[in-house]
Protein backbone atom coordinates (compact mmCIF):
# COMPACT_ATOMS: atom_id res chain seq x y z
CA UNK A 1 0.00 0.00 0.00
CA UNK A 2 1.48 3.54 -1.18
CA UNK A 3 1.24 6.36 1.89
CA UNK A 4 -0.22 9.85 1.49
CA UNK A 5 -0.11 12.62 3.82
CA UNK A 6 -3.14 13.79 5.40
CA UNK A 7 -2.99 17.82 6.96
CA UNK A 8 -4.22 18.01 10.50
CA UNK A 9 -5.05 20.78 12.53
CA UNK A 10 -3.87 20.16 16.43
CA UNK A 11 -5.54 22.82 18.58
CA UNK A 12 -4.59 26.04 15.63
CA UNK A 13 -1.66 24.02 14.60
CA UNK A 14 -1.02 22.25 10.92
CA UNK A 15 0.43 18.88 11.17
CA UNK A 16 0.93 16.30 8.34
CA UNK A 17 0.97 12.82 8.88
CA UNK A 18 1.13 9.43 6.86
CA UNK A 19 -1.15 7.31 6.62
CA UNK A 20 -2.11 4.21 4.19
CA UNK A 21 -4.45 4.16 1.36
CA UNK A 22 -6.17 1.83 3.10
CA UNK A 23 -6.44 3.20 6.30
CA UNK A 24 -10.13 4.95 6.99
CA UNK A 25 -11.57 7.41 10.13
CA UNK A 26 -10.37 5.07 13.38
CA UNK A 27 -7.24 4.76 11.97
CA UNK A 28 -6.80 8.32 11.47
CA UNK A 29 -7.88 9.28 14.98
CA UNK A 30 -5.61 6.41 16.43
CA UNK A 31 -2.00 8.29 14.42
CA UNK A 32 -4.17 11.86 15.71
CA UNK A 33 -4.26 10.70 19.33
CA UNK A 34 -0.32 9.93 19.39
CA UNK A 35 0.50 13.32 17.46
CA UNK A 36 -1.61 15.53 20.21
CA UNK A 37 1.29 17.24 21.75
CA UNK A 38 0.29 16.96 25.87
CA UNK A 39 -0.12 13.46 26.24
CA UNK A 40 -2.25 14.61 29.15
CA UNK A 41 -4.57 16.15 26.97
CA UNK A 42 -8.13 14.25 25.49
CA UNK A 43 -9.63 15.23 22.66
CA UNK A 44 -13.13 17.87 23.36
CA UNK A 45 -13.91 18.71 20.11
CA UNK A 46 -13.59 17.00 16.15
CA UNK A 47 -14.50 19.19 13.17
CA UNK A 48 -14.43 16.46 10.19
CA UNK A 49 -15.03 18.00 6.32
CA UNK A 50 -16.58 21.40 7.85
CA UNK A 51 -18.78 19.07 10.42
CA UNK A 52 -18.38 19.17 13.76
CA UNK A 53 -18.85 15.25 14.95
CA UNK A 54 -18.15 15.95 18.47
CA UNK A 55 -20.21 13.93 20.93
CA UNK A 56 -21.50 11.73 18.18
CA UNK A 57 -21.11 8.23 17.47
CA UNK A 58 -17.74 7.84 15.37
CA UNK A 59 -18.84 4.22 14.70
CA UNK A 60 -21.01 5.71 11.84
CA UNK A 61 -17.51 7.06 10.21
CA UNK A 62 -15.59 3.91 10.09
CA UNK A 63 -16.16 3.24 7.08
CA UNK A 64 -14.62 7.00 5.49
CA UNK A 65 -11.46 5.85 3.46
CA UNK A 66 -8.72 8.44 4.49
CA UNK A 67 -8.50 9.83 0.92
CA UNK A 68 -12.56 11.03 1.66
CA UNK A 69 -11.36 13.42 4.42
CA UNK A 70 -10.17 16.68 2.91
CA UNK A 71 -10.16 18.76 6.52
CA UNK A 72 -9.73 17.79 10.25
CA UNK A 73 -9.63 19.93 12.68
CA UNK A 74 -8.80 18.71 16.53
CA UNK A 75 -9.14 20.86 19.72
CA UNK A 76 -7.29 19.10 22.95
CA UNK A 77 -8.03 19.96 26.80
CA UNK A 78 -7.56 18.69 29.96
CA UNK A 79 -10.96 17.18 30.97
CA UNK A 80 -9.81 17.33 34.30
CA UNK A 81 -8.98 20.95 34.78
CA UNK A 82 -12.29 21.88 33.25
CA UNK A 83 -14.68 19.38 34.99
CA UNK A 84 -13.22 21.47 38.41
CA UNK A 85 -13.38 24.89 36.97
CA UNK A 86 -16.89 24.11 36.03
CA UNK A 87 -17.71 22.64 39.51
CA UNK A 88 -18.32 26.41 40.75
CA UNK A 89 -20.64 27.57 37.87
CA UNK A 90 -22.63 24.39 38.84
CA UNK A 91 -23.00 24.74 42.04
CA UNK A 92 -23.77 28.50 41.41
CA UNK A 93 -26.39 27.51 38.98
CA UNK A 94 -27.97 24.83 41.64
CA UNK A 95 -28.51 27.73 44.07
CA UNK A 96 -30.60 29.75 41.78
CA UNK A 97 -32.42 26.27 40.77
CA UNK A 98 -33.07 25.84 44.10
CA UNK A 99 -34.20 28.92 44.97
CA UNK A 100 -36.47 28.86 41.50
CA UNK A 101 -38.01 25.99 43.00
CA UNK A 102 -39.15 27.19 46.01
CA UNK A 103 -40.86 29.87 44.42
CA UNK A 104 -42.88 27.64 42.19
CA UNK A 105 -43.92 25.59 45.39
CA UNK A 106 -45.20 28.71 47.50
CA UNK A 107 -46.97 29.76 43.60
CA UNK A 108 -48.88 25.82 43.91
CA UNK A 109 -49.68 26.36 47.79
CA UNK A 110 -51.37 29.79 46.76
CA UNK A 111 -53.47 28.05 44.10
CA UNK A 112 -52.37 29.81 41.03
CA UNK A 113 -52.13 26.75 38.79
CA UNK A 114 -51.21 28.24 35.42
CA UNK A 115 -48.34 30.58 36.72
CA UNK A 116 -47.15 27.49 39.03
CA UNK A 117 -46.72 24.80 35.78
CA UNK A 118 -45.09 27.72 33.95
CA UNK A 119 -42.37 28.55 36.37
CA UNK A 120 -42.33 25.01 37.23
CA UNK A 121 -41.68 24.01 33.77
CA UNK A 122 -38.91 26.31 33.20
CA UNK A 123 -37.39 24.91 36.66
CA UNK A 124 -37.38 21.62 35.06
CA UNK A 125 -35.46 22.66 32.34
CA UNK A 126 -32.75 23.38 34.69
CA UNK A 127 -32.89 19.86 36.38
CA UNK A 128 -32.32 18.36 33.09
CA UNK A 129 -29.43 20.59 32.58
CA UNK A 130 -27.87 19.79 36.23
CA UNK A 131 -28.02 16.71 35.56
CA UNK A 132 -26.29 16.58 32.26
CA UNK A 133 -23.31 18.84 33.31
CA UNK A 134 -23.76 16.82 36.56
CA UNK A 135 -22.64 13.20 34.46
CA UNK A 136 -20.08 15.32 32.51
CA UNK A 137 -18.23 16.39 35.94
CA UNK A 138 -18.59 13.01 37.29
CA UNK A 139 -17.36 10.95 34.22
CA UNK A 140 -14.23 12.99 33.61
CA UNK A 141 -13.03 13.06 36.94
CA UNK A 142 -14.03 9.17 37.56
CA UNK A 143 -16.10 9.48 40.85
CA UNK A 144 -19.55 8.46 41.27
CA UNK A 145 -22.61 10.60 42.21
CA UNK A 146 -24.61 7.12 43.11
CA UNK A 147 -22.54 5.39 45.74
CA UNK A 148 -20.86 8.91 46.87
CA UNK A 149 -17.45 7.07 46.40
CA UNK A 150 -14.28 9.55 46.14
CA UNK A 151 -11.15 7.31 45.24
CA UNK A 152 -11.07 4.12 47.04
CA UNK A 153 -13.11 5.59 49.89
CA UNK A 154 -16.85 5.42 50.69
CA UNK A 155 -18.51 8.35 52.33
CA UNK A 156 -21.07 7.32 55.30
CA UNK A 157 -23.89 9.26 53.90
CA UNK A 158 -25.73 7.59 51.23
CA UNK A 159 -27.47 10.72 49.02
CA UNK A 160 -30.41 10.62 47.26
CA UNK A 161 -31.71 9.19 43.68
CA UNK A 162 -33.26 11.41 41.90
CA UNK A 163 -35.85 8.90 39.73
CA UNK A 164 -38.15 8.08 42.62
CA UNK A 165 -38.42 11.89 43.21
CA UNK A 166 -39.30 13.07 39.32
CA UNK A 167 -41.69 10.12 39.65
CA UNK A 168 -43.30 11.02 42.57
CA UNK A 169 -43.95 14.24 41.39
CA UNK A 170 -45.23 13.21 38.03
CA UNK A 171 -48.06 11.33 40.28
CA UNK A 172 -48.73 14.49 42.06
CA UNK A 173 -49.20 16.56 38.72
CA UNK A 174 -51.38 13.29 37.52
CA UNK A 175 -53.55 13.31 40.21
CA UNK A 176 -53.73 17.19 40.28
CA UNK A 177 -52.18 17.33 44.02
CA UNK A 178 -50.81 20.79 43.72
CA UNK A 179 -50.34 20.73 47.48
CA UNK A 180 -48.55 17.85 47.10
CA UNK A 181 -46.10 18.22 44.14
CA UNK A 182 -45.29 21.58 46.69
CA UNK A 183 -44.37 19.28 48.86
CA UNK A 184 -42.49 16.93 47.03
CA UNK A 185 -39.87 20.05 45.55
CA UNK A 186 -39.35 21.73 48.48
CA UNK A 187 -38.71 18.50 50.82
CA UNK A 188 -37.52 16.46 48.08
CA UNK A 189 -36.42 17.61 45.41
CA UNK A 190 -34.58 20.85 46.58
CA UNK A 191 -32.48 18.96 49.07
CA UNK A 192 -31.61 16.39 46.79
CA UNK A 193 -29.69 19.29 44.70
CA UNK A 194 -28.29 20.81 47.67
CA UNK A 195 -26.88 17.29 48.48
CA UNK A 196 -25.29 17.50 45.19
CA UNK A 197 -23.99 20.77 46.08
CA UNK A 198 -22.28 19.09 48.83
CA UNK A 199 -20.98 16.37 46.77
CA UNK A 200 -19.74 18.51 43.99
CA UNK A 201 -17.66 21.22 46.88
CA UNK A 202 -16.40 17.33 47.46
CA UNK A 203 -15.13 16.28 44.50
CA UNK A 204 -13.22 19.62 44.17
CA UNK A 205 -11.28 19.63 46.96
CA UNK A 206 -10.19 16.09 46.36
CA UNK A 207 -9.09 16.77 42.83
CA UNK A 208 -7.42 20.14 43.98
CA UNK A 209 -5.46 18.58 46.09
CA UNK A 210 -4.65 15.48 43.71
CA UNK A 211 -3.25 18.52 41.48
CA UNK A 212 -1.10 19.85 44.17
CA UNK A 213 0.33 16.71 44.55
CA UNK A 214 0.78 15.94 41.14
CA UNK A 215 2.60 19.16 40.93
Amino acid sequence: MSEQALQVRIDGQLKELPFNDGDHFDQVMDTVKEAVPNKDNSILKVNLNGEDITGKDWEGFSDLAVGEISTLEIETGDVRKIAVETIDTLSEFIGKLSEQLKIAAEIFRLGDESKAMAAYGSALDGVQLVNHTLALIERNLGMDSDSNKVGSNDSMKSFTSLEPIISDMLSAQQQNDMVLLADLIEYELIPHFEERQQLLETWKEVNECVTQIVI
